[in-house]
């Protein structure tokens, strides 16, 4: 399973699987405008509580997601 994230404003898609046709997390957090917070190019993962969700970097700093990101939960195989 794999998460699939789309910003909603844009249309812009992001992943933290590996897929040519989408960003990576990397690109995630400097365009959500994290970066100033975290360390995008060590982006540990995404996490969520319920209904917010927010991104972990390696040195376990965290920041919310902004809400117009929307997050896809997908199972192997259909990717």
């Amino acid at each position: 399973m794999t998460l699939l994230i789309t910003d909603t404003r844009n249309g812009k898609r992001y992943t933290g699987g590996y897929n040519p046709k989408y960003f990576g997390l990397d690109q995630l957090c400097i365009d959500a405008g994290l970066s100033d917070k975290l360390v995008y190019c060590d982006i540990e993962c995404l996490l969520t509580g319920g209904t917010i969700w927010y991104m972990l970097d390696e040195c376990g700093n965290w920041a919310y997601l902004p809400d117009y990101y929307k997050v896809e939960v997908i199972k192997y195989g259909k990717f």
